[in-house]
């Protein structure tokens, strides 16, 4: 049986971070500035299996009011995978930007159309960076293909991880300082309108259980 995992928050540095980021968010589009990030804090467990996302979706009531995120179908999913997975409930979840909107659409016009909001996001992902590293997951799960750019995509993003291909495994590996060798896979949603197939999750999934059971040994 795997025990309830001990969960903890992340440092008070990551959230002031955000708080001076949001200080010189961009006027336009207004709701990025309007809407804060969200800060969604409810804890990490360290040596477990991290799901990465896009960007939290956008809810009209306060964060302070809202059920725990578990309780919504996107966590349902996350949930039940990480249980397939080996981890229980040792697994966190993150997203690489903070925008507090529900359709991704709406944040690619605002990088492609609005001047500093890509540079803006950059700044985001540094933190997220630094988020990643705090918490130290033992595996990486990217369910978002925006999100799989940001992350390495040098081109794209100037900040991205270094990753390395390894053919034996077919896994990514991380290079960089404080996650190096942390493997990371990249999927699909695993939710949604527009969710990965049956047979892709299943290949998935059993990547990350040959990893920790090979972490073990």
């Amino acid at each position: 049986m795997i025990r309830t995992a001990i969960k903890k928050k992340l440092s008070q540095n990551i959230k002031n971070s955000f708080i001076e980021l949001w200080k010189n968010a961009p006027q336009q589009p207004a709701f990025i500035k309007e809407r804060g990030f969200d800060d969604l804090n409810e804890g990490f467990s360290q040596n477990s299996l991290l799901f990465v996302g896009i960007n939290p979706a956008y809810s009209e009531k306060p964060i302070k009011e809202r059920d725990s995120e578990k309780k919504y179908p996107y966590f349902q999913h996350i949930e039940d995978a990480a249980k397939r997975c080996g981890y229980g409930d040792n697994f966190s979840v993150i997203d690489v930007l903070a925008i507090r909107c529900t359709k991704l659409k709406d944040i690619k016009d605002a990088i492609n159309n609005y001047p500093g909001v890509k540079d803006f996001c950059v700044e985001q992902f540094k933190i997220f960076k630094a988020s990643v590293k705090e918490i130290n997951p033992s595996v990486i799960w990217v369910c978002n293909a925006y999100a799989r750019e940001w992350i390495i995509n040098k081109e794209f993003n100037p900040e991205a991880f270094t990753v390395k291909y390894d053919e034996i495994t077919g896994v990514h590996y991380i290079q960089d300082s404080g996650l190096k060798y942390t493997p990371i896979i990249f999927s699909g949603m695993l939710g949604g309108s527009h969710p990965m197939d049956k047979g892709s999750r299943d290949e998935h999934e059993w990547k990350i259980r040959f990893l920790k059971k090979k972490k073990r040994c």
